[in-house]
């Protein structure tokens, strides 16, 4: 699989990543027929109407949308989708707008900047992947894919560093790894159990959370190494998830490669189910913390049954609607985000 075209920016409102995310589609002289969404908010993401109508306007123009997911490993997700599908080609889009609706899903599952959390705070941004089978100009190599999870358990700490360790290990001797350091206290029990000393230093470097699209910010910043060797790209995810992505330069214009090999498995869910379940607590009258609580019981990826399963992903249908008819009534639902961006 190659990566033949990258971009990811940081945004201050929906509408400007949105358009951002447009001007940099329209670079492109051709563009593939399927199109994944990825957000680490889930289904959550949509109770904005910018992103939902960008959604619909692409259905609009022809392409099929997939809506995917995992957590902040969403990018690899998405690759994991990719790859477990007849497409030759597709493109990623990386949602990670509307600061209240995903700072929610972060105090939700207790690592947000409630009391007593971790103090992640989310930094929206946009991000693009164009993925293929066939390599283009300047292509990207994904060298290596995995999206490990760790189960429940007293143990399962330990039995991840082994596994992390042992992988380490068997990396090309040009490698370099780029930290998966986050504001979490997770992140850090795992970086005390590795040599971590001659990684490279995560984007993240406070308490600002750029969600899923940390490993495309690192593929940006750290470009150049890849003259030298493969990048080794680290993400934390939710639920126990971590994504490892290696990438090296690929200077053979036209190669066709074929698919991974990989035992990928995935959950489907009903999208229009989800989004009302979203939309319900956003309508309801409740103060932050019960909003919190009802939209844990939303999310897929927080769940203890979905621990311990790797290079999984969710995947979100619509089956009796399309994404332009789903509801824009959004009033109610402002009331309520407008509470939590005052307490965010």
């Amino acid at each position: 699989m190659f990566i033949n075209h990258f971009w990811a920016a940081e945004t201050t409102s929906s509408e400007l990543g949105i358009q951002a995310l447009e001007q940099e589609l329209l670079k492109s002289e051709s563009l593939p027929s399927c199109v994944y969404i990825v957000s680490a908010g889930e289904v959550n993401v949509l109770l904005d109407p910018v992103v939902r109508s960008f959604v619909a306007k692409l259905e609009r123009k022809g392409f099929n949308v997939r809506f995917v997911g995992a957590a902040c490993t969403s990018v690899h997700a998405a690759m994991l989708a990719f790859l477990d599908s007849n497409e030759k080609r597709s493109l990623i889009c990386v949602l990670e707008l509307n600061q209240a609706l995903q700072q929610a899903c972060l105090n939700a599952i207790g690592i947000g900047n409630e009391v007593e959390q971790d103090g992640l705070e989310v930094k929206t941004g946009v991000g693009l992947l164009d993925v293929s089978l066939k390599a283009g100009d300047n292509a990207i190599e994904v060298f290596d894919l995995n999206l490990w999870a760790q189960e429940s358990g007293v143990r399962s700490a330990q039995v991840m560093l082994m596994k992390m360790r042992k992988y380490f290990q068997l990396l090309p001797i040009d490698s370099r790894i780029v930290s998966f350091d986050i504001c979490s206290q997770w992140c850090k029990s795992l970086l005390e159990g590795l040599n971590t000393k001659s990684w490279l230093p995560s984007y993240e470097q406070d308490h600002n959370h750029v969600l899923s699209l940390k490993p495309i910010f690192e593929l940006q910043q750290y470009y150049d190494y890849l003259d030298s060797g493969p990048l080794v790209l680290v993400t934390l995810g939710g639920g126990g998830r971590i994504g490892c992505l290696i990438v090296k330069k690929h200077k053979r214009k036209g190669r066709v490669v074929t698919r991974f090999k990989r035992n990928i498995t995935h959950f489907n869910f009903e999208l229009e189910e989800n989004y009302q379940q979203f939309k319900s607590v956003m309508m309801s009258e409740s103060t932050p913390a019960l909003i919190y609580q009802k939209t844990k019981a939303a999310m897929k990826y927080p769940s203890v049954i979905y621990r311990g399963i790797e290079n999984h992903y969710f995947e979100w249908l619509l089956t009796e609607t399309s994404w332009r008819e789903l509801d824009v009534k959004q009033q109610a639902v402002q009331n309520n985000l407008r509470q939590l961006e005052a307490v965010s």
